[in-house]
């Protein structure tokens, strides 16, 4: 990959890319189960789990996207599934744990600095997204001039905020396994032929 080629991007990126194809797998990846989840992958899609190297093959594979390497994340996907049930891993168990040791961590310690940054996050995605819509509507010959590499750079730091403030929002508001269970859901829709 080059360095303008707008596959090269951040491992956020990646993650997004692969939550349709491996949606546990991507979710593990980027939490403390990064590891089991990475030694799946990369096992299956051929790349040895203890090459220096090994975090930057397996995305590159994925990235490419080709028929073969989707194929191998999905069968990797299915038995690291099978893997956490086996061993008793909730992952949802995990993620509420987390959360609720980081709420009594902020109300022990009375820091206003959790609650700052989500205004900042929540604040700044709502500033960037207006500033966006305002820029489309008032200048559109200057919005058509921006390169490719340019609309990237906007992706991402949009893409950033989007997933930050709706992390922000969990924190305080919480998230539903109904909500997660409707995702799976649609996702199994999308996959029936």
């Amino acid at each position: 990959m080059t360095a303008s080629d707008p596959r090269q991007t951040s491992e956020g990126h990646v993650l997004a890319h692969w939550r349709g194809t491996a949606p546990t797998a991507a979710t593990m990846l980027g939490g403390p189960l990064a590891g089991l989840a990475g030694n799946f992958l990369a096992r299956h899609l051929g790349v040895p789990a203890d090459s220096p190297n090994a975090q930057k093959d397996v995305k590159e594979l994925v990235l490419g996207q080709s028929p073969e390497a989707l194929a191998h994340v999905r069968q990797a996907e299915i038995e690291l599934q099978k893997h956490l049930a086996d061993n008793g891993i909730d992952l949802e168990r995990i993620a509420a744990a987390d959360r609720a040791n980081a709420r009594a961590r902020e109300i022990s310690v009375r820091d206003d600095t959790p609650r700052q940054l989500a205004w900042l996050l929540i604040g700044g995605f709502i500033a960037v997204s207006a500033a966006q819509l305002v820029a489309i509507m008032g200048w559109p010959q200057k919005i058509a001039s921006i390169s490719p590499q340019g609309w990237l750079l906007i992706g991402n730091i949009s893409g950033y905020l989007a997933f930050e403030a709706k992390q922000a929002a969990a924190y305080y508001f919480g998230s539903s396994i109904g909500s997660k269970d409707k995702d799976a859901t649609l996702q199994e829709i999308a996959r029936q032929p």
